[in-house]
């Protein structure tokens, strides 16, 4: 996420002018993003109750996980 919104930053400055919101969800790395943005932008970002996204539970602001190993375990009925 901050890499990737990183690299938008030319993108975000050449269309600042049609940009007059951002929202985010409560979780973090939903706000984080936002921070990222909005101060690209020079705005401030709105928090909406009801806009949410997947909460990765025990997977939440992990950086290298092995996925598959754990996908694997979802498939046999694993639950944390």
């Amino acid at each position: 996420g901050k890499l990737q919104v990183a690299n938008l930053h030319t993108h975000l400055i050449k269309h600042k002018q049609n940009i007059s919101d951002v929202f985010s969800s409560h979780l973090l790395r939903a706000k984080m993003t936002a921070a990222i943005v909005t101060q690209i932008l020079e705005l401030e970002a709105k928090v909406i109750d009801g806009l949410h996204e997947c909460n990765f539970g025990e997977f939440e602001n992990q950086v290298s996980i092995d996925y598959a190993t754990h996908f694997a375990k979802w498939l046999d009925g694993y639950t944390p």
